[in-house]
């Protein structure tokens, strides 16, 4: 859901300007992902050695049947299609009362496990120096993802930027309702007050709008970040779609929703997705910064190499 308010163009570039009409927020909105500066590490259940094994020796004893692991969401959704598929009668249950209970388990499992992520990558905040930053550019880099409500984050930044030329809680205010918008990545009640309120289920993010107030060092990791955040929304609001449906005491003949919510939930990217993709953008970026690193050694070393060198 997106919370935003147009405003006529202004200049980003003055601290004191004042804040565009309408009070609004594009997505306090949903759409907004996160980058990490540090790697995620994955658990992973294949990574135990057996090279070292010795060989086993047929036996003759009769061999157990191996046992099946649980099914997972993505099981249970597969399950769940199939059945959908073969209902055509109106009258009696869409699926069968296990698969639902199992499918209802499973969203709400992944679904703590999707806020849980979010604020684990959230915590990650940006090591940046940000001195040379001023204006509009230094109250952005100080409203970026946070997640305070307006009256406290004016308040945080203005204790933050206490005693610079101009700079006032009036003036702060102007400047983050001009360069932020303020987004929403969970799920809020329809009572909020979408510029104050803190509670966590909203996953509330304040963002810049143009990030080209941003050094340019760091905007591709804010990118990322969002793009996280995005991923992570989306599959909330699947999730919560698939479970309004399943817990609706109607649910034997809702059939039709039961098939858009079940497809919704394949189409968006589950928590293990996301956070194979944040491991191979992060390994991605170490590897770039890696090669930039001995590019500049690299170029560092000719140049001594060349003041060296005798002269004729």
């Amino acid at each position: 859901m997106i919370l935003g308010v147009a405003r006529p163009e202004e200049d980003p570039g003055r601290l004191g300007a004042e804040p565009r009409g309408d009070l609004g927020q594009s997505q306090m909105q949903v759409d907004g992902p996160v980058v990490l500066n540090q790697s995620v590490e994955l658990e992973s259940s294949d990574s135990m050695a057996i090279d070292g094994a010795p060989a086993q020796q047929p036996s003759s004893q009769p061999v157990a049947p191996a046992q099946q692991s649980p099914a997972t969401l993505t099981d249970t959704v597969v399950e769940v299609q199939k059945q959908l598929k073969r209902k055509r009668a109106s009258n009696g249950p869409a699926i069968a009362t296990a698969d639902k209970d199992a499918l209802i388990a499973g969203c709400r499992q992944e679904l703590e496990g999707l806020f849980q992520y979010y604020k684990e990558v959230s915590g990650r905040k940006m090591q940046f120096e940000s001195g040379n930053l001023s204006g509009n550019a230094m109250v952005g880099f100080l409203l970026e993802e946070s997640s305070l409500g307006l009256t406290n984050l004016v308040d945080e930044i203005h204790e933050k930027l206490k005693g610079a030329e101009g700079v006032s809680v009036a003036s702060v205010r102007s400047s983050v309702l001009l360069i932020g918008q303020r987004m929403m990545y969970g799920k809020s009640s329809p009572d909020a007050e979408v510029l104050e309120d803190e509670s966590e289920s909203a996953l509330w993010c304040w963002e810049i709008r143009d990030m080209k107030l941003m050094p340019v060092k760091i905007r591709a990791i804010l990118s990322t970040r969002r793009s996280v955040r995005k991923k992570i929304h989306e599959r909330i609001i699947a999730i919560n779609s698939t479970l309004s449906v399943l817990e609706n005491p109607g649910v034997e003949a809702q059939v039709n929703d039961l098939r858009k919510a079940s497809l919704k939930l394949n189409k968006s990217m589950n928590l293990e997705g996301i956070r194979s993709m944040v491991e191979k953008v992060t390994q991605k970026s170490n590897i770039e910064r890696g090669v930039k690193d001995l590019r500049s050694t690299a170029k560092e070393l000719m140049q001594e190499t060349e003041k060296k060198r005798p002269k004729c």
